[in-house]
């Protein structure tokens, strides 16, 4: 009998022992799980950082596209009026050479009675 005694002694220290190192291990385990869930919860934080950026940069974007397009549409409309304008000078440019040119006949020729004799 003292030697079942000692096998359920040895066996029960052994048990033991086994306890004590998956209670170990299972508390190092549940120590790393929070670090990961807290790694986990700042990555998750991050991401929604990113998203919120992002959305903004979106925003941002879109922003700038609706200004372009007004500026787009504002330099349309001011070259077509430039264009309007300059076509108008035009116009006045050449009429302008044609009384000139009418003035230096009409002054030419004022010269040309001037200088016979009456």
């Amino acid at each position: 009998m003292q030697n079942s005694l000692a096998s359920v002694s040895s066996k029960l220290e052994r048990v033991s022992l086994q306890l004590e190192g998956v209670q170990s291990s299972r508390s190092e385990l549940e120590g790393i799980n929070e670090d990961l869930k807290h790694k986990n919860h700042d990555l998750e934080r991050q991401i929604d950082k990113w998203k919120r950026l992002e959305h903004k940069g979106d925003a941002e974007l879109d922003a700038l596209r609706q200004q372009k397009s007004e500026l787009e549409a504002k330099t349309e409309e001011v070259q077509d009026k430039l264009s309007r304008e300059n076509k108008i000078l035009t116009k006045r440019v050449e009429k302008e050479q044609k009384r000139v040119e009418q003035l230096e006949e009409t002054v030419s020729t004022w010269k040309v009675l001037s200088l016979q004799p009456l």
